[in-house]
Protein backbone atom coordinates (compact mmCIF):
# COMPACT_ATOMS: atom_id res chain seq x y z
CA UNK A 1 0.00 0.00 0.00
CA UNK A 2 2.80 2.39 0.94
CA UNK A 3 4.56 1.74 -2.39
CA UNK A 4 1.35 2.60 -4.30
CA UNK A 5 1.06 5.91 -2.45
CA UNK A 6 4.72 6.71 -3.16
CA UNK A 7 4.25 5.79 -6.84
CA UNK A 8 1.18 8.02 -7.06
CA UNK A 9 3.06 10.91 -5.41
CA UNK A 10 5.92 10.45 -7.90
CA UNK A 11 3.47 10.50 -10.82
CA UNK A 12 1.79 13.69 -9.55
CA UNK A 13 5.21 15.33 -9.10
CA UNK A 14 6.29 14.36 -12.64
CA UNK A 15 3.06 15.72 -14.15
CA UNK A 16 3.41 18.99 -12.24
CA UNK A 17 6.94 19.40 -13.66
CA UNK A 18 5.91 18.61 -17.24
CA UNK A 19 2.60 20.57 -17.32
CA UNK A 20 4.21 24.04 -17.23
CA UNK A 21 6.37 23.06 -20.22
CA UNK A 22 3.40 22.32 -22.44
CA UNK A 23 2.27 25.27 -24.57
CA UNK A 24 -0.99 27.04 -23.77
CA UNK A 25 -3.94 26.18 -25.97
CA UNK A 26 -4.37 28.53 -28.92
CA UNK A 27 -7.49 30.53 -29.62
CA UNK A 28 -9.98 28.62 -31.78
CA UNK A 29 -10.08 29.29 -35.53
CA UNK A 30 -13.59 30.77 -35.14
CA UNK A 31 -15.69 32.52 -32.50
CA UNK A 32 -18.58 30.64 -30.90
CA UNK A 33 -21.72 32.53 -29.86
CA UNK A 34 -23.29 31.54 -26.54
CA UNK A 35 -25.56 33.07 -23.90
CA UNK A 36 -27.52 35.28 -26.28
CA UNK A 37 -29.89 37.74 -24.61
CA UNK A 38 -32.19 39.91 -26.73
CA UNK A 39 -31.43 41.10 -30.25
CA UNK A 40 -27.86 40.42 -31.35
CA UNK A 41 -26.83 40.57 -34.98
CA UNK A 42 -23.79 39.48 -36.99
CA UNK A 43 -22.47 40.16 -40.47
CA UNK A 44 -19.94 37.61 -41.63
CA UNK A 45 -17.09 38.53 -43.97
CA UNK A 46 -18.41 39.08 -47.49
CA UNK A 47 -22.06 39.28 -46.41
CA UNK A 48 -24.07 42.41 -47.20
CA UNK A 49 -26.55 42.28 -44.33
CA UNK A 50 -26.65 41.64 -40.60
CA UNK A 51 -28.59 38.56 -39.44
CA UNK A 52 -29.61 37.29 -36.01
CA UNK A 53 -26.80 35.65 -34.00
CA UNK A 54 -27.48 31.97 -33.38
CA UNK A 55 -26.63 30.18 -30.14
CA UNK A 56 -23.80 27.67 -30.66
CA UNK A 57 -22.98 28.92 -34.15
CA UNK A 58 -19.39 29.72 -35.05
CA UNK A 59 -18.39 32.96 -36.76
CA UNK A 60 -15.24 33.66 -38.75
CA UNK A 61 -12.84 36.36 -37.73
CA UNK A 62 -13.73 39.48 -39.68
CA UNK A 63 -17.36 39.20 -38.54
CA UNK A 64 -19.14 42.32 -37.26
CA UNK A 65 -21.51 42.21 -34.29
CA UNK A 66 -24.21 44.61 -33.04
CA UNK A 67 -26.36 44.41 -29.93
CA UNK A 68 -29.61 46.22 -29.13
CA UNK A 69 -30.43 48.21 -25.98
CA UNK A 70 -31.14 45.26 -23.67
CA UNK A 71 -29.07 42.65 -25.48
CA UNK A 72 -25.75 40.88 -25.06
CA UNK A 73 -23.86 37.86 -26.36
CA UNK A 74 -20.82 35.89 -25.25
CA UNK A 75 -18.29 35.19 -28.01
CA UNK A 76 -15.90 32.40 -27.01
CA UNK A 77 -12.39 32.57 -28.45
CA UNK A 78 -11.59 29.17 -26.85
CA UNK A 79 -12.35 27.38 -23.57
CA UNK A 80 -12.09 29.88 -20.73
CA UNK A 81 -11.53 32.89 -23.03
CA UNK A 82 -14.60 34.97 -23.76
CA UNK A 83 -15.66 38.42 -24.88
CA UNK A 84 -19.10 39.53 -23.71
CA UNK A 85 -20.59 42.09 -26.08
CA UNK A 86 -22.83 44.29 -23.92
CA UNK A 87 -25.93 46.35 -24.92
CA UNK A 88 -25.76 48.98 -27.66
CA UNK A 89 -22.41 47.81 -28.99
CA UNK A 90 -20.94 47.76 -32.48
CA UNK A 91 -17.67 45.95 -33.18
CA UNK A 92 -15.64 43.75 -35.53
CA UNK A 93 -13.56 40.76 -34.41
CA UNK A 94 -10.35 40.42 -36.44
CA UNK A 95 -7.41 38.10 -36.75
CA UNK A 96 -4.11 39.81 -37.51
CA UNK A 97 -3.12 39.11 -41.13
CA UNK A 98 0.54 38.54 -40.24
CA UNK A 99 0.35 37.07 -36.73
CA UNK A 100 -2.50 34.54 -36.73
CA UNK A 101 -2.32 34.10 -32.94
CA UNK A 102 -3.20 37.80 -32.45
CA UNK A 103 -6.92 38.56 -32.22
CA UNK A 104 -8.37 42.06 -32.13
CA UNK A 105 -11.70 43.68 -31.38
CA UNK A 106 -12.35 46.95 -33.21
CA UNK A 107 -14.85 48.53 -30.83
CA UNK A 108 -16.60 51.38 -32.64
CA UNK A 109 -19.27 51.96 -30.02
CA UNK A 110 -20.42 50.25 -26.84
CA UNK A 111 -19.00 48.08 -24.08
CA UNK A 112 -17.35 44.69 -23.78
CA UNK A 113 -16.14 42.54 -20.91
CA UNK A 114 -13.19 40.27 -21.71
CA UNK A 115 -11.62 37.32 -19.89
CA UNK A 116 -8.32 35.96 -21.25
CA UNK A 117 -6.58 33.44 -19.04
CA UNK A 118 -2.90 33.91 -18.33
CA UNK A 119 -1.84 30.56 -19.81
CA UNK A 120 -3.58 31.30 -23.10
CA UNK A 121 -1.95 34.73 -23.23
CA UNK A 122 1.50 33.09 -23.29
CA UNK A 123 0.95 31.93 -26.87
CA UNK A 124 -1.84 34.27 -28.07
CA UNK A 125 -2.31 38.02 -28.25
CA UNK A 126 -5.53 39.94 -27.68
CA UNK A 127 -6.18 43.62 -28.31
CA UNK A 128 -9.11 46.02 -28.21
CA UNK A 129 -8.90 49.01 -30.54
CA UNK A 130 -11.23 51.98 -30.09
CA UNK A 131 -11.20 55.10 -32.29
CA UNK A 132 -8.71 56.71 -29.86
CA UNK A 133 -6.73 53.94 -28.14
CA UNK A 134 -5.30 50.43 -28.28
CA UNK A 135 -5.61 48.12 -25.27
CA UNK A 136 -3.29 45.09 -25.08
CA UNK A 137 -4.45 42.33 -22.73
CA UNK A 138 -1.86 40.52 -20.64
CA UNK A 139 -3.75 37.49 -19.30
CA UNK A 140 -6.57 39.24 -17.52
CA UNK A 141 -10.18 40.23 -17.09
CA UNK A 142 -11.10 43.73 -18.19
CA UNK A 143 -13.78 45.93 -19.66
CA UNK A 144 -13.53 48.40 -22.52
CA UNK A 145 -15.95 51.08 -23.68
CA UNK A 146 -16.16 53.52 -26.57
CA UNK A 147 -18.80 56.25 -26.74
CA UNK A 148 -19.34 59.16 -29.08
CA UNK A 149 -19.34 62.40 -27.14
CA UNK A 150 -20.20 65.90 -28.21
CA UNK A 151 -19.73 69.14 -26.34
CA UNK A 152 -20.08 72.69 -27.54
CA UNK A 153 -16.33 72.81 -28.09
CA UNK A 154 -15.60 69.31 -29.24
CA UNK A 155 -16.87 66.15 -30.94
CA UNK A 156 -15.14 62.85 -30.55
CA UNK A 157 -15.02 59.47 -28.90
CA UNK A 158 -14.37 58.67 -25.28
CA UNK A 159 -12.75 55.36 -24.36
CA UNK A 160 -12.65 53.80 -20.91
CA UNK A 161 -10.59 50.75 -19.92
CA UNK A 162 -10.93 49.04 -16.53
CA UNK A 163 -8.63 46.23 -15.39
CA UNK A 164 -10.49 43.78 -13.17
CA UNK A 165 -7.71 41.20 -12.84
CA UNK A 166 -4.22 40.83 -14.33
CA UNK A 167 -2.60 43.55 -16.47
CA UNK A 168 -3.45 45.86 -19.38
CA UNK A 169 -1.34 48.12 -21.54
CA UNK A 170 -3.05 51.17 -23.09
CA UNK A 171 -1.59 53.14 -25.99
CA UNK A 172 -2.96 56.00 -28.05
CA UNK A 173 -2.77 59.64 -29.01
CA UNK A 174 -4.37 60.71 -25.73
CA UNK A 175 -3.18 57.75 -23.67
CA UNK A 176 0.28 57.22 -22.27
CA UNK A 177 -0.67 54.90 -19.46
CA UNK A 178 1.67 52.64 -17.59
CA UNK A 179 0.50 49.07 -17.18
CA UNK A 180 -2.93 48.95 -15.53
CA UNK A 181 -3.37 46.40 -12.75
CA UNK A 182 -6.28 45.10 -10.68
CA UNK A 183 -8.83 47.83 -10.07
CA UNK A 184 -7.14 50.48 -12.27
CA UNK A 185 -9.27 52.48 -14.74
CA UNK A 186 -8.25 54.98 -17.39
CA UNK A 187 -10.32 57.17 -19.73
Amino acid sequence: MKSHVLSLCGLVAAISLIAPLSPAAPFDATLKATKIVGQCQARTPGAADFVAVEDGKTYAYGSAFKTAATSQVDLALSDGNVCTVLPNSDLVFEEDSKVKTLKRVNLTEGNIDVAIDEETHKSNGFEVRTPVALCVAVGCKFSAAARAVATEANKGVMSVFACKEGKLSIKGKHFNSPTLKNGDTVS
